[in-house]
């Protein structure tokens, strides 16, 4: 069986004066998608995905019926704010400001790998976030039972 791809690892990086960060080198190399997708989450941080996992959605959301106003809308707002992202030649991905202060990002973030994404945190709240999970860490037979293995 082929290992598939995935983001692992948490790294820390700082942002330069042009909203522009490293992207490790790990998730730059061949076997990993370079058209990313930068997405706002509920929980405070930056959600990066690979352009294949959007193209799901996006598959999903053209099956919603014209009608459906309710649902188009929730859609298009949705794509509306995701932000497209590719490295330059160092590596760098430029992450638009307010996408930063949605995230209460100012200049260090971490960047940690979460399977078939990427999450970025203001380092602030990455360490209340971890001093929090300090208190019930997670195991490797931890996460393999709560996914029933």
């Amino acid at each position: 069986m082929e290992v598939p791809k995935l983001y692992a690892d948490t790294f820390f990086h700082a942002f330069d004066a042009k909203h522009r960060i490293t992207f490790p080198q790990p998730w730059r190399e061949d076997g990993y998608e370079g058209h990313l997708f930068v997405a706002n989450s509920k929980r405070g941080c930056l959600l990066v995905y690979p352009g294949s996992r959007i193209a799901l959605l996006q598959a999903k959301a053209s099956e919603v019926p014209i009608g459906d106003e309710t649902r188009r809308q929730q859609f298009a707002n949705f794509f509306g704010q995701l932000q497209n992202l590719s490295w330059d030649k160092q590596g760098r991905v430029m992450i638009k400001e307010e996408k930063l202060k949605f995230a209460g990002i100012k200049n260090k973030a971490v960047l940690r790998g979460a399977g078939d994404h990427v999450e970025i945190w203001s380092e602030e709240a990455w360490k209340a976030k971890q001093a929090k999970a300090a208190e019930q860490p997670m195991t490797f037979e931890d996460t393999a039972a709560a996914l029933g293995m």
